[in-house]
C-alpha cells in the first residue's frame, strides 16, 4: 500500500502502411507520420502515458519499417532510453508470445488525441538551401528503383526519381548502427518534394 507499482518500461506500436496495402493503422495502433514540434511531441507522449524516465521499446507490424522512424523521433527530443524490438511483431508472433486480441476503446481515443496534438508542417526549405550550400550529403532511403525513376511510387500521382545530388541508401541499410549518429531527416520526404511545383526531379536517365 502506498507504493508506486508502475513499471517504467513502455512498449510502443509504430506500425504504418502504404496506401496500396489497404490496412488501417489506427485500428492496429497508429502513430502519426510527421515530426511534431517539441511541444506537440511532449503533449503526444503524455497522452500515451509515457514519462521521461521510462524505457521505451518500439515495434511495428512489418518487423522493420516504421518503428525506426518513431525511435528516431524519440531520440531527436532527447529520450535516449528507447529501442526497436528486433524482428517486430512478426518475430514476436512467430516466437509464440502472447498478444491482445482486441483493442480497448481508450486506445482509439488516445490516438485521436495524439493526432490532434501533432500539427507541424515542414516545406523543405532546408533541403533546397543545401543544394546551394552543400553542407550535408542528402541520402534517399527509398528503394533503388524508385530512386532511379524506373519503379512507380506507392502513392498514386507521385513521380518517382530523386532530389538532385542525393545518393540512394535504402532504409534497410541504416547508418546509426554503423556509428553515424548525427543524421537529420527531411521530414516531408519524397512525397512533399515531388508534389511541390518547380522542385527538380532527377532520374537514372537525367543523371
Amino acid at each position: 500500500m502506498g507504493t508506486n507499482s508502475r513499471k517504467p518500461l513502455v512498449v510502443l506500436d509504430a506500425s504504418w502502411y502504404m496506401p496500396q496495402e489497404k490496412r488501417n493503422p489506427l485500428e492496429e495502433y497508429q502513430l502519426p507520420h510527421m515530426l511534431p514540434l517539441e511541444e506537440a511531441f511532449a503533449a503526444a507522449v503524455s497522452v500515451l502515458g509515457i514519462q521521461n524516465t521510462d524505457s521505451v521499446i518500439i515495434y511495428d507490424g512489418k518487423g522493420l519499417f516504421s518503428a525506426p522512424r518513431v525511435w528516431w523521433t524519440f531520440r531527436i527530443f532527447g529520450h535516449n532510453k528507447v529501442w526497436v524490438l528486433n524482428g517486430g511483431l512478426p518475430h514476436w508472433l512467430k516466437a509464440g508470445y502472447e498478444v491482445e486480441a482486441t483493442t480497448p476503446e481508450n486506445v482509439t481515443l488516445r490516438a485521436t488525441a495524439v493526432r490532434k496534438a501533432i500539427k507541424s508542417i515542414y516545406h523543405g526549405q532546408y533541403v533546397k538551401q543545401n543544394m546551394t550550400d552543400k553542407t550535408h550529403q542528402l541520402l534517399d532511403a527509398r528503394s533503388k528503383g524508385r530512386f532511379d525513376g524506373v519503379a512507380p511510387e506507392p502513392r498514386e500521382g507521385i513521380k518517382s526519381g530523386h532530389i538532385p545530388e542525393s545518393k540512394c541508401v535504402p532504409f534497410t541499410e541504416g547508418l546509426h548502427r554503423l556509428g553515424k549518429l548525427d543524421v537529420p531527416v527531411y521530414d516531408g520526404s519524397w512525397t512533399e518534394w515531388a508534389t511541390q511545383p518547380g522542385n527538380p526531379i532527377h532520374t537514372l536517365a537525367t543523371d
